[in-house]
């Protein structure tokens, strides 16, 4: 980093966490594991322990609008229990990527020896703050048959709540996530490029005159274009 930068403080590699793992991800989760039930809250908890205003509103509302018959069978899928809580906390890990967003752009963090394991362990703490709530708001409020279809599970259940305004504030919430973790990602990747440059191409510091290796960012570009095209083609 370069001595006239402002290095990155703890609130602000804490919030980079926070807000790369708090993306698209938890507006479509709910979907993913109506189909396990209740249980699936087993999962999140797995998940949270083992490794954005709008959500938090539906999460602090909606716990007291549940509907205890959307919880029964408590586990709604053909599986064990066991069986079905591994599912479930694999698919809610997928929601915990972006622990890593602190540890990647380290050389950017004010004093990372202290900063860097803080922020991963509160930005996570509070994505699942955000996250277990809110997911057992939705499962509460909207029915298991309809959330399992749901393309929008946090607007339905903000429908349900607010009416019509709820189904676009929800939207505009997830527009503004998905930015803000768009953003955090962006310097992530950056870093990550540069790390390729120096490690796998063995550029070390021959990077353009702002510093980027481009070598490197472009091999990382090439390979997710990739896994994204197979998983379309999938």
């Amino acid at each position: 980093m370069k001595e006239n930068e402002v290095a990155l403080g703890f609130w602000t590699a804490t919030s980079m966490v926070t807000g790369n793992m708090i993306g698209s991800g938890i507006f479509l989760l709910p979907a993913s594991l109506a189909g396990f039930g209740g249980i699936s809250i087993v999962g999140w908890l797995f998940s949270a322990v083992g490794s954005i205003l709008p959500l938090v509103a539906v999460g602090a509302l909606g716990l007291f609008f549940l509907e205890p018959a959307h919880f029964q069978p408590w586990n709604l899928s053909d599986q064990s229990s066991f069986s079905a809580v591994t599912a479930t906390a694999a698919l809610t890990l997928w929601a915990f990527l972006g622990l890593e967003s602190a540890n990647i752009p380290a050389a950017e963090v004010k004093d990372p020896e202290k900063n860097v394991p803080r922020a991963a362990v509160a930005g996570t703490l509070i994505a699942a703050l955000v996250y277990i709530p809110g997911t057992v708001a939705v499962m509460g409020l909207v029915s298991p048959d309809v959330l399992a279809q749901s393309t929008a599970p946090f607007a339905d259940a903000a429908t349900l709540l607010w009416g019509r305004w709820g189904y676009y504030l929800i939207g505009i919430g997830a527009i503004v996530s998905c930015f803000g973790a768009l953003n955090g990602w962006t310097l992530c990747l950056g870093r990550a490029g540069e790390f390729a440059g120096r490690r796998v191409f063995h550029l070390g510091n021959h990077g353009n005159r702002h510093g980027n290796h481009l070598l490197g960012r472009f091999s990382l570009d090439v390979r997710f274009a990739g896994t994204c095209l197979h998983e379309m083609a999938s």
